[in-house]
């Protein structure tokens, strides 16, 4: 990684250091030669990854951590009665939010590309900054997850920027970029906004500040925006379509046709309608940093995938343990839509995140998840909630009526994945939580 050539400050202090944009961060600044230290309420995968690359790290949160004359990031998670907060605003000329930074960051590219949505950004994201790897563009790629190729960051020069936009807690209104993507929409986010509208103007609103906006053109609420500069979808009304789509295990292929023009057949390791929607979402946005097609083939067919969207970790038992981010019905339905028939048999273990998500989506969730055959129902991963019964993965549970398993502890979750499943079937693990890490670790035990 090439270090930057535009201000930074020597010491930094990250609140929430684990999440994966603010670990991004964290790994960019270390690179760049700034000494980094961060807090976090547990130590996890990324903490761990952190340490080793020179993070020094502490596990809970306490005023004394900081030092006078840290730069302060903070993320969208940290309340304002975090004790390390209160203690930066007192010692701290400089604090920012984490989408307060990578604003400011942005701000040192020749070109920006910012994409949002519902659901999709992370693998779009990584896409994009695949199919950039391919050109000679110097680029900064800031990633929700972990690409296989790139990482969660990969940075070569100043010419784009490609980063994921968050409209948690209404950070995507602190972006304006040279590009705008809305992958898709959808209601999320209960605990910041009160109708579906209100979360769909605040994209519309973005789409507007951006100098080139890009959208789903098959998506209800985001073809009622009407100053689209370039559309997607799978109609050759749109801008940038796909056609004569071919899905198999090894992933899919289509035609790809640009204002009515072949731009040839284009291939892609992940399989699925959904993985389909956000190639062109990438695409899109590469033509409008007007990238060669021959480029955007090339770096798309280099896209592995990313890591917790349907990644295989392993096997229990003989059956394949396959790990997914799905944490919204929409998420979950596109997942199991996209399961392949070679597998005798289909359990899964859905481990609900926030309570408000819960509560909000609550009938949804059960809709999308009564045709599961082998459903376990982990304990909500609260995040930065207090427990609220009515969205706890418990009601969840007892509502679906008796048709699944509660799970509350990694032990219970264990004996039961090793009692019911066999060689051949299917074991898909949902959840953003700390599911994927409880998962890897029986995993793990399994082969031992």
């Amino acid at each position: 990684m090439k270090k930057t050539n535009f201000p930074l400050d020597e010491r930094y202090f990250l609140i929430g250091v684990g999440g994966a944009s603010m670990a991004s961060i964290a790994l960019f600044l270390l690179k760049s030669g700034c000494k980094v230290c961060g807090s976090d309420i547990k130590a996890s995968l990324v903490t761990d990854a952190l340490c080793k690359e020179g993070c020094k790290i502490y596990i809970g949160h306490n005023a004394e951590h900081l030092q006078v004359g840290s730069t302060v990031i903070y993320s969208s998670a940290i309340g304002e009665d975090n004790v390390e907060l209160k203690r930066a605003k007192l010692i701290s000329s400089k604090i920012f939010t984490r989408a307060e930074f990578l604003s400011v960051l942005s701000a040192n590219f020749d070109n920006f590309v910012g994409v949002a949505g519902c659901h999709g950004k992370t693998t779009t994201t990584a896409m994009l900054a695949n199919i950039v790897n391919a050109t000679k563009l110097g680029f900064l790629s800031h990633i929700g997850g972990e690409d296989l190729n790139l990482g969660s960051l990969h940075y070569t020069g100043r010419d784009v920027f490609i980063s994921e936009i968050c409209e948690f807690k209404r950070n995507i209104d602190l972006f304006s970029p040279s590009v705008g993507v809305v992958v898709s929409s959808g209601y999320d986010h209960a605990d910041c906004y009160n109708t579906p509208d209100e979360l769909n103007n605040v994209f519309y609103d973005y789409l507007n500040r951006s100098k080139i906006s890009v959208v789903n053109g098959d998506d209800l609420i985001l073809s009622k925006f009407k100053n689209a500069d370039i559309t997607f979808g799978f109609s050759k009304k749109f801008t940038v379509c796909a056609m004569d789509v071919s899905y198999k295990e090894s992933g899919a292929s289509f035609n790809v046709f640009v204002e009515g023009k072949n731009a040839g057949r284009f291939y892609l390791r992940s399989s699925g309608r959904y993985n389909v929607y956000n190639s062109l979402a990438a695409i899109s946005a590469a033509h409008a940093l007007n990238i060669d097609f021959k480029h955007i083939k090339k770096g798309l067919s280099s896209y592995r995938g990313v890591k917790r969207r349907f990644e295989t970790v392993g096997q229990i038992n003989g059956a394949t343990v396959v790990c997914d981010y799905a944490h919204h019905p929409a998420e979950i339905s596109a997942c199991l839509a996209g399961i392949q028939s070679k597998f005798k048999r289909l359990h899964v273990v859905f481990q609900p995140h926030t309570y408000s998500r819960t509560k909000a989506l609550f009938y949804a969730f059960i809709d999308v998840l009564k045709c599961v055959d082998d459903l376990v129902i982990y304990k909500t991963y609260a995040a930065r909630e207090e427990y609220d019964a009515e969205g706890d993965a418990y009601r969840l549970f007892c509502e679906m009526g008796g048709d699944c398993v509660y799970a509350q502890s990694p032990v219970q979750l264990k004996n039961h994945l090793l009692g019911k499943t066999k060689r051949g079937d299917l074991i898909l693990v949902l959840g953003a939580g700390d599911i994927y890490e409880i998962v890897k670790s029986i995993v793990n035990e399994a082969y031992q």
